[in-house]
This record gives structure tokens, sequence and C-alpha cells, in this order.
């Protein structure tokens, strides 16, 4: 399941979220918050923390598609301002939850998605917001999931993250005509 409730597009046919995979270095791999101390073991999380982890990032490759889409649709600068900021943000994300993925089960994500319908750029809007609350949800409960500093700093920031987008898309969404 992903954020918006549709699922089934390989990401490695789509040029934005591999660029966003791509940029993942071997230095990223092996930053510090990201990687167990060398000789001591990765503390264990459960099948359904992984579970959420495919989830999540599944919805924050989809999001970076629909976002993109709305991002063509803005109707000023500002929008298109607010809109870019929050793509980035998933971007980000995308790289981190990655990166913890592979930390985790020793591979890469199989990311696939659907892409977000819809017909207006207010639906848009209004779906993204719904998709940021949903979210943040999942990164709550993920975060209260794990005991280790490391993975709750990953997860913190990124349900933080999530929270900012919803006040920006509910402010889009107030100054849309």
């Amino acid at each position: 399941m992903s954020r918006y409730r549709q699922s089934s597009m390989n990401p490695y046919s789509h040029p934005e979220l591999m660029t966003s995979l791509d940029m993942m270095t071997p230095g990223m791999m092996q930053s510090p918050g990201m990687m167990p101390t060398p000789g001591m073991p990765s503390p264990m999380v459960s099948p359904l923390f992984i579970q959420d982890l495919r989830e999540a990032i599944n919805g924050e490759a989809q999001a970076i598609d629909f976002y993109k889409r709305l991002i063509e649709m803005a109707p000023n600068q500002r929008h298109v301002n607010y809109l870019t900021h929050i793509r980035n943000d998933e971007k980000k994300h995308l790289r981190m939850l990655t990166n913890l993925y592979v930390q985790l089960t020793g591979r890469r994500p199989d990311i696939r998605f659907t892409p977000v319908r819809f017909t207006t750029y207010r639906e848009g809007l209004e779906k993204a917001l719904d998709g940021e609350l949903e979210a943040a949800e999942l990164y709550r409960r993920m975060y209260l999931s794990v005991q280790d500093r490391r993975k709750r700093d990953v997860l913190f920031e990124i349900m933080t993250d999530e929270m900012e987008h919803q006040v920006r898309f509910a402010y889009l969404i107030d100054t849309v005509h």
C-alpha cells in the first residue's frame, strides 16, 4: 500500500526517481546515523517495520512523481516554489529510507507505484494533503516501533517534514482560485 492507496510503477523506468536513487553515493551509505557501529550487530527490527519501510519508500517515490506533475500545473511562482520545496524533501526522504532499507536488508528496495490520478490542480492539492497526513501517521508508527536512536532520528526528521508539508498544502489549497 502506498501513501495514495495505489501501487505499481517501476521507478527504474522513471528518470526523476532514478536521479534521486542514483544520487546515493557510497559515502551516503556509510554516513554516521545510517550504519551500525563496526563489529556491532544492527538492532533487530520487526518484519512489520520492514513492511512499513517498503510502504514508506513506495509512498515517497509516488509523491516525487505526483508533485512533479502538480508543479507543472501550478498557477504562480509561489505555488511552484512551495511544491518544489516539498518535492525536494521527498527526494531526500527517499534516499534516507532507501539507505535504511539497504542497511537492514542488505539489498535495494523494489520500488513500485501507480501514479496518482487527479483532474484539477485543486483536486491534486487535496489528495496531496491527505497523503501527507497518512505519511505522518505511518512515520509516527514506525518511530514508536524502534528503539535505536539513529533510526528514530531519521524517522523523526521525515515525520516532521511531512507535518510541514501539510501546512504548505493547506496554504496552497486556501490560495488557489
